[in-house]
């Protein structure tokens, strides 16, 4: 009875993902702890993924990996040669963010962005991602 109400707690207060989404463990994994990056905005969910997708290829992430439409996720990777990518150490699949879109009341809509790095030594480049692209999405 308590893991029932632990986790419709965590559906309801946090906007965690259900499973079966292979991504729901590090979306939920960086809610819970602070370590996601999130803004809310004024406008319809539509305009704003146009937005968003426009400000995610300004910082070279162009493919789609996941998308859950149900559950507002999105799973970008940077767009990369990937035989160059191993070469010289530079956009390899693990350089994901994880995106999710959230209602956050009349008019708005929560953006939450989340480092998917698979690779430590990636976490701190696509952090950096990141911040750039909350800022690019803040001042749209």
């Amino acid at each position: 009875m308590k893991k029932l109400l632990a986790v419709l707690l965590c559906l309801g207060l946090t906007g965690c993902a259900t499973p079966p989404n292979k991504y729901a463990g590090a979306y939920n994994e960086a809610v819970a702890s602070g370590r996601s990056v999130v803004i809310v905005k004024e406008g319809d969910l539509a305009t704003m993924q146009e937005g968003v997708d426009q400000q995610l290829s300004s910082v070279g992430y162009n493919k789609i990996v996941y998308t859950s439409p149900v559950e507002g996720f999105m799973v970008f990777v940077k767009d990369a040669n990937f035989g160059s990518a191993l070469l010289m150490g530079k956009a390899a699949p693990s350089d994901k963010i994880i995106i999710k879109y959230t209602n956050a009341g009349i008019g708005k809509i929560r953006i939450d962005l989340v480092n998917g790095a698979t690779q430590i030594s990636k976490k701190d480049e696509i952090d950096r991602d990141i911040q750039k692209l909350a800022e690019l999405i803040r001042n749209s």
